[in-house]
């Protein structure tokens, strides 16, 4: 469900470099970060799940997602 936040500017980026005057590079930038972070939050996502079971993972993933897609919604 993560990636599918990523995948929303992809195809709109050049649309939004017109707009907002950034490069592609720029607005693309979220995607290549999550793909750059996500070996290191593995880690302790999987911790999580091994030491407080599976519903606390999914609660603890779910309610980032959550802020993450939040702070998105505040950059108009």
């Amino acid at each position: 469900m993560t990636s599918i936040g990523m995948n929303t500017l992809t195809p709109i980026a050049t649309l939004l470099s017109e707009i907002y005057g950034y490069s592609t590079f720029t607005i693309n930038l979220g995607g290549l970060l999550y793909i750059l972070m996500h070996p290191f939050f593995t880690f302790p996502a999987s911790y999580v799940i091994d030491s407080k079971g599976v519903r606390a993972g999914i609660i603890v993933g779910s309610l980032l997602s959550l802020a993450g897609v939040s702070l998105r919604l505040l950059i108009n």
